[in-house]
């Protein structure tokens, strides 16, 4: 294992010596940090390792594809695991670029809280994710991202597309975001698998609608932000791991996903165990 400037150092004592539990099974247990905890070296180095992936991966265009074309049944505990376990495989696909590769998270309902929108969020500074585009090509001029393509985007364009807009009329701001009030009273009345879907879903999809472009519809997998965007409401997925009926019954629904690179064959048995997946979340920025 290397760190963020190559010098070897070996897992089990890096974990230990940083407080981080040790799992014999994992190798190491991994933190998913908020991006704005990560160091603007390990934000920049996050962006480089994701643009880099078109270039050295040949798998990201048979995921998007794969992705594309899968259609679950319309149950909501089949979304949310299949968007849980994505993530997983995502992130284990992208440490073959770089063993210490690790998703962060965007608390969105912080920015809207702090500073008055989503659609202000450092986020989307350019060198970072980048900018609105306004319907058009978003401009990642300045970004590690510069240079990423799009598989079938939305509109036809070649490029990354984004049109920010607030598909609910009842929420300040642009995006549709909502603020840690609402957010947390959302996830306060989750229950089980189906109150995610109705309370938590509801403002996922709305952000989908309010960043839009490839994010709005089937090529949402063409958006850098994409796993970022949904470690939040994956970290709100794990706390429910803890509630007694939160899960459905595992031996009796069947949750393959069978055309994802790297998953085919797996169920829910596989993925919960918040222990086995080998990684957690950082507290939220304050």
């Amino acid at each position: 294992m290397f760190n963020l400037y190559g010098y070897r150092i070996p897992t089990r004592h890096r974990d230990r010596d940083r407080g981080i539990p040790y799992n014999e099974e994992c190798g190491n247990f991994r933190v998913r940090k908020e991006w704005r905890h990560l160091s603007e070296d390990e934000q920049q180095h996050f962006l480089t390792v994701l643009r880099k992936m078109q270039d050295d991966l040949p798998w990201f265009t048979e995921w998007v594809d794969a992705l594309r074309k899968e259609r679950p049944k319309p149950d909501p505990a089949r979304w949310l695991f299949r968007a849980h376990t994505e993530g997983v495989a995502f992130e284990k696909f992208l440490q073959q670029i770089d063993p210490d590769f690790v998703l962060p998270y965007w608390d969105f309902a912080y920015d809207v809280s702090t500073h008055n929108g989503a659609e202000n969020s450092v986020i989307w500074d350019p060198k970072n994710f980048g900018p609105d585009g306004k319907g058009k090509c978003v401009d990642l001029s300045k970004s590690p991202l510069n240079g990423w393509r799009t598989r079938t985007s939305n509109g036809n364009l070649p490029c990354l597309i984004r049109k920010f807009s607030n598909p609910q009329t009842k929420v300040r701001g642009q995006l549709g975001a909502v603020g840690r009030p609402e957010f947390d009273r959302a996830v306060g009345e989750t229950k089980n698998l189906t109150d995610f879907a109705t309370n938590v879903g509801k403002i996922h999809v709305a952000l989908h609608y309010g960043i839009g472009g490839d994010l709005d519809g089937l090529s949402g997998y063409n958006e850098p932000l994409f796993y970022t965007l949904h470690g939040v409401f994956d970290r709100v997925y794990l706390e429910g791991f803890k509630k007694p009926g939160f899960l459905p019954d595992m031996d009796t629904v069947d949750f393959r996903v069978s055309s994802v690179p790297g998953l085919k064959g797996k169920t829910l048995a596989s993925f919960n165990d918040p222990q086995k997946l080998c990684y957690t979340y950082d507290p939220r920025p304050e």
